[in-house]
């Protein structure tokens, strides 16, 4: 197979920003593509637009910052809303989350025609985060007609650790993984063993400092700035829009800086156009506060384990937050770490999707590697419901995710009796096992005293203590005005 016509391609498909890499068989070596138009950004927005007038799609910063601009459904958090049936509609018109998804693979794709004309995809890698819904993801690839290039659905940690494996001697290692994403900051620590195996000692997580966090504040700031010259209280639509637009412009400005200086804003979408200054002080505070809070999170880590972290050999940063200048910085110092810094971030794991591919391809030889981590689910976790006269399987926990994440939190309407009878099962292959059944007489309870069985909803969700005891939730979710959520919570520790 060796055609430069001929590319191999490995996808990062996350849900704030994606890559895509490409085995180079000029080089033989794996290189990502300048998805920016030759501005030097390995990530696009994963962001959707169409317009209604004009039946355009637009992707990535172009959806962005064409947004309020035009007659258009803007579709966001793609990855995080798959599975969810969500369908945008504007004049009759219904998009679907999935629909958008495959717009936009075709999109990444359509950048390795800009290295070669007459590019062939022999095959395709896709990697993505635990919580994607892996159905949709296949759904998207053949809404786009490429299902029969898609070789396999990879998780994140894998292909970040295949990227590891390429570059490095690694047996006996102790690798630290950082994945500052739009969700949250995520640390694992990782040793390397004999046979190929990595073994997870650890994975620890703080939600509230996520890149997300970080826009949201600076966001803030900007808005309340033009508040205060404007004397608005209420922003319009249009201004709304602009302001989005606006502050993403900024964002990377404000913060791919070498060192802190005031900075002058031009809100030039009001008339009049304005100057307004986010003050060095400012720019400290904020920098400072998420600096302290990322100290405080690596200190937890290590207390929590029994490793020092001089016996860290490698970092390996990834996820888009890190391309951000002072976190960059900030753990690089952190660490004290100069040679060993692995760097390339968003990158690392759309290269290692495209080694995955290679050597599904037999381009590359195949490893011996594979993960062990306990925090990792094997199977589907739910519920049987009646749907329709039907019985049907509704998962609330899907395989490939980790017991330390936020799982969905649905609700469920009662429509027989306040006798209750819920059996709690894992899935794999449509092969169903009994984990629990729950047994509730609502009769019991003087919350539900009067109330009509079609006014009775329950809001259940899963949480774990560990990776071998889970805790089933059922709390009262209320019925609106008329019957007001109660303090009604009962818990159930289930053994898995």
């Amino acid at each position: 197979m060796n055609n430069e016509n001929k590319f191999i391609i490995g996808i990062d498909l996350g849900n704030l920003t994606s890559t895509i890499s490409y085995f180079d068989f000029n080089q033989m070596n794996i290189d990502v593509v300048d998805v920016s138009g030759g501005y030097g950004k390995v990530s696009v927005p994963t962001v959707v637009s169409y317009n209604v007038d004009t039946e355009d799609w637009i992707f990535g910063e172009y959806a962005i910052l064409n947004k309020g601009f035009g007659n258009e459904i803007i579709i966001e958090n793609i990855i995080e809303n798959l599975g969810k049936g969500i369908i945008y509609s504007i004049n009759n018109i219904n998009i679907s989350v999935t629909l958008a998804l495959s717009k936009f693979i075709l999109f990444l794709l359509e950048n390795i025609k800009n290295i070669n004309p007459n590019a062939s995809i022999e095959g395709i890698v896709l990697s993505t985060s635990s919580y994607a819904n892996e159905e949709d993801i296949k759904e998207a690839f053949k809404l786009a007609n490429i299902d029969h290039l898609l070789l396999k659905i990879a998780s994140d940690k894998e292909c970040i650790l295949k990227s590891y494996f390429y570059e490095n001697d690694i047996l006996g290692d102790k690798v630290l993984i950082v994945d500052y994403s739009n969700r949250q900051l995520r640390a694992s620590v990782y040793t390397i063993e004999k046979d190929g195996k990595v073994k997870c000692i650890k994975t620890f997580f703080n939600d509230k400092i996520g890149q997300q966090r970080l826009f949201n504040i600076t966001k803030n700031l900007i808005t309340k700035k033009f508040l205060e010259e404007t004397g608005k209280i209420d922003l319009t639509e249009y201004e709304k829009n602009n302001l989005d637009s606006f502050v993403y412009q900024q964002f990377d400005i404000i913060f791919q800086r070498q060192t802190l200086s005031d900075i002058k804003l031009y809100y030039n979408f009001f008339y009049p156009p304005f100057q307004k200054v986010i003050t060095k002080q400012e720019l400290f505070d904020i920098i400072s506060f998420f600096e302290n809070e990322i100290n405080i999170f690596f200190n937890s880590l290590f207390e929590s384990i029994n490793i020092n972290e001089n016996h860290i050999k490698n970092i390996i940063l990834t996820g888009g937050g890190i391309e951000i200048d002072f976190i960059h910085k900030f753990i690089k110092s952190r660490f004290n770490i100069e040679t060993n810094f692995k760097g390339k971030a968003k990158r690392f794991i759309s290269d290692g999707a495209c080694i995955v591919a290679c050597q599904e391809l037999g381009i590359l030889p195949k490893d011996k590697m594979y993960i062990e981590d306990l925090d990792q689910i094997g199977y589907n976790m739910g519920i049987f419901i009646k749907d329709n006269n039907n019985i049907k399987f509704e998962p609330f926990v899907y395989k490939g995710s980790f017991i330390w994440q936020n799982f969905d939190k649905k609700v469920f309407t009662l429509t027989k009796n306040k006798n209750i009878e819920i059996d709690i099962a894992s899935e794999e292959d449509n092969s169903f096992k009994t984990l629990e059944k729950i047994k509730l007489n609502l009769n019991d309870y003087s919350q539900f005293d009067n109330r009509d069985i079609k006014t009775i909803r329950f809001l259940i969700y899963i949480q774990f203590k560990n990776n071998k005891e889970m805790i089933f939730n059922i709390e009262d979710f209320g019925f609106g005005e008329i019957y007001p959520k109660t303090d009604f919570k009962q818990q159930f520790i289930i053994n898995i």
